[in-house]
């Protein structure tokens, strides 16, 4: 079963891409994203917040920290 969720804001969607960035490995990253969300994106989410979270699970974490942090 798959759950879709809707995003209520821009910031959660922004935030959402760079977590998922973020938690590929070294290789496969696009530091691009990172370079282009600039300012608005370090208030939203800082490279490495995930893996310092000890959340294990992508999805828990995006559930958690993005779409439930309003």
């Amino acid at each position: 079963m798959q759950v879709f969720i809707c995003f209520i804001q821009v910031d959660q969607y922004i935030h959402r891409i760079l977590v998922e960035e973020d938690a590929k490995d070294s290789q496969e990253r696009n530091e691009e994203l990172f370079h282009a969300s600039a300012d608005a994106g370090e208030k939203l989410y800082r490279k490495g917040d995930f893996a310092e979270s000890g959340i294990s699970n992508l999805d828990s974490y995006l559930l958690k920290k993005v779409f439930i942090n309003l």
